[in-house]
């Protein structure tokens, strides 16, 4: 549940944006590119993010269950080879950047109806944020919602690589 909080407060606070900067300056795209866009500029930003962010949220996940295996296993190389893995900065900021663009090209489409726009402003904007929530969750083993204890984690090893920790 928490995992939607921020999801929720980002996908409220871009329709709101987006409502206030429509009635307030009108910008959007004129009706003649609404098509174009739609059918051509946003499918492909979707496109792209889709394929991206559906192979790291893979890689992520395999990574993660591999760590809950070593640790259940108690294998200690492979706990060493996953715990300071994490998704490289690059596809990071390829992530956020093709999300940015994903949600710029709706906050300039022409939505007549002002109901629908907001909607579809939070809608993609949740979805957006949900994904990059769960993504960077899996990717700290040891905190977030998705996390193995450090309780679980054999004393020596606890000790070894996690010295801030008290030994039990």
């Amino acid at each position: 549940m928490k995992l939607l909080i921020k999801p929720s407060i980002i996908g409220i606070s871009t329709a709101t944006l987006w409502f206030i900067s429509r009635l307030k300056f009108g910008l959007f795209a004129d009706k003649a590119d609404e098509g174009l866009m739609a059918s051509g500029t946003i499918a492909f930003l979707f496109f792209v993010y889709g394929l991206m962010a559906a192979f790291i949220m893979a890689k992520v996940w395999t990574e993660w269950r591999d760590m809950e295996d070593a640790v259940r296993n108690k294998d200690e190389q492979k706990f060493l080879d996953l715990k300071d893995q994490r998704i490289p900065r690059t596809l990071r900021i390829l992530l956020i950047t093709f999300s940015m663009f994903i949600i710029i090209s709706f906050f300039i489409a022409g939505f007549q109806n002002i109901i629908k726009g907001a909607f579809s402003l939070f809608a993609v904007s949740f979805m957006l944020a949900t994904v990059w929530e769960i993504l960077m969750d899996l990717d700290d083993y040891f905190t977030g919602e998705w996390n193995i204890k450090m309780e679980s984690l054999p004393g020596e090893w606890r000790t070894k690589y996690f010295k801030h920790l008290k030994a039990e």
